[in-house]
């Protein structure tokens, strides 16, 4: 993973996580861990704390700034 080319999330983005179903949208990140809280798009109230930004599925296209 040294050297690898890791796409930074930013708040408001629709993305995946590897190992689990469904749609989620970035609610928080932190770049000191490179980790951001993701909750679940739907009619159930899920969350994901702490998930390392290599392990995320983006489904938007790159925004700048």
């Amino acid at each position: 993973m040294i050297g690898e080319n890791i796409r930074i999330p930013k708040k408001g983005e629709r993305v995946g996580a590897q190992g689990q179903n469904g749609t989620f949208i970035v609610s928080q990140i932190s770049t000191a861990r490179k980790t951001a809280n993701l909750k679940l798009i739907g009619p159930i109230d899920y969350a994901l704390r702490e998930i390392p930004w290599g392990v995320l599925v983006f489904f938007d296209k790159p925004r700048s700034g």
